[in-house]
């Protein structure tokens, strides 16, 4: 299974539905589907093959969802690119992958042309919102090309995204994932939320360039859910957004609930529609966890994952109980083992590595083989995290 037959299968499993809703305009899953056929049509008129890598460098918009939709038909890998990054983070992903194109706004075009001075590999960059002169039109792009198109073929294994993450130490290592990673975790992540349908109302706050909120935008697909995508995270306006379009989920970070948890006038809200707040990315305090609960509707569900493991590892299901403080059970067809330093399996109880292995763990860093060797041993992930797993299988992370 891969990325475009996901788009596919929403179609035929769900039919034509409002899918997308942003800044009071709504799209149906057909019209995204659509423009992704034009945008792919588009790039293959711009001289672009099979393989060829297109960043997407954009805040959150309904075009995001097109780019990925046009690359990933047009047999080409998208490497998404988080619009706060400073120009010397652009140019060095944009050099270390040759990606031959950038999708952009026009409001960040001033920040691209200065990455892309002297990219030997970049043949163009694309423009949403605005036409700039001697750079490629998003809309006319996608006006000027026909709404029909042949999906390429592609493999499971083969490469679909790069995500670009600085992990720990050192510079920014391209995480690659092929169609079936992805594929893998969002079949496996979705189980986890079994009251999830056509018309459960999702928040998207998420940055859609990060493996988080590109998991949550592809589960949305596979759920058959409407998303309601915000450009970025403000909290006035989630709470507005909420209660204007009766928003049963959102996924968020940590700090996002602290924020909503401190914001003053809350309660002029009305937030009763919500039912689940994912959180991930970070650990949420305790007192952070209880004190939210205690002052919205709804309960927190805490995950935990990693880009190299696309993204998802543990979960807490809606079917089992929640354990505060701990970031549920792994994930279907995978498995989580505690190591020592001597990559030995630790017993029930006992604080060790994290490693992880299965169809979720990432083909390696892009032209880093030394790094993926040292990430990937006997194909399993060491997360340079620290946990432990209890006797229900819960996984908790220390630190």
């Amino acid at each position: 299974m891969n990325l475009i037959n996901l788009q596919k299968e929403n179609l035929e499993k769900f039919g034509e539905y409002t899918s997308l809703a942003y800044e009071d305009k709504e799209y149906t899953n057909l019209q995204i589907h659509t423009l992704g056929n034009q945008l792919a049509n588009g790039l293959k008129n711009l001289g672009l093959t099979e393989g060829d890598k297109v960043i997407v460098c954009v805040p959150n918009c309904p075009e995001v969802l097109v780019s990925y939709s046009g690359i990933s038909k047009a047999g080409m890998i998208i490497i998404p690119v988080l619009f706060l990054l400073q120009t010397e983070e652009i140019r060095y992903i944009l050099n270390k992958s040759a990606a031959k194109a950038i999708i952009t706004s026009w409001e960040l075009i001033d920040k691209i042309k200065a990455a892309a001075s002297g990219a030997s590999s970049l043949k163009h960059i694309i423009v949403i919102g605005k036409e700039i002169e001697g750079k490629v039109s998003f809309e006319k792009l996608i006006a000027e090309s026909g709404k029909d198109f042949a999906v390429q073929d592609v493999a499971d294994d083969d490469l679909a995204v790069i995500l670009y993450t600085s992990g720990t130490t050192g510079k920014p290592k391209g995480v690659m994932l092929s169609h079936d990673n992805l594929m893998s975790n969002v079949r496996a992540s979705t189980k986890s939320l079994t009251t999830v349908t056509k018309y459960t109302v999702s928040l998207v706050v998420l940055p859609l360039a990060h493996a988080y909120g590109l998991t949550v935008l592809l589960g949305g697909f596979a759920l058959g859910g409407k998303g309601v995508i915000m450009r970025w995270f403000d909290t006035e306006k989630v709470l507005e957004t909420i209660q204007k379009y009766r928003v049963e989920i959102m996924a968020g970070v940590p700090t996002m609930y602290i924020y909503m948890l401190n914001h003053r006038g809350v309660e002029k809200y009305d937030l009763s529609s919500m039912r689940i707040w994912l959180s991930a990315a970070a650990p949420l305090p305790i007192e952070t966890y209880r004190a939210f609960e205690a002052r919205f509707p709804g309960k927190i569900y805490e995950g935990y994952g990693l880009t190299e493991a696309a993204p998802a590892v543990s979960l807490h299901y809606d079917t089992r109980p929640i354990k505060p403080g701990s970031v549920g059970i792994p994930v279907d067809n995978i498995e989580v083992k505690i190591y020592d330093d001597e990559n030995k399996t630790l017993p029930v109880g006992e604080i060790g590595e994290i490693c992880i292995k299965g169809p979720i763990v990432m083909k390696g860093y892009y032209e880093m083989p030394e790094e993926t060797a040292d990430t990937i041993i006997d194909g399993w992930l060491h997360t340079g995290d620290m946990g432990r797993l209890d006797e229900d299988g819960y996984l908790y992370v220390v630190e």
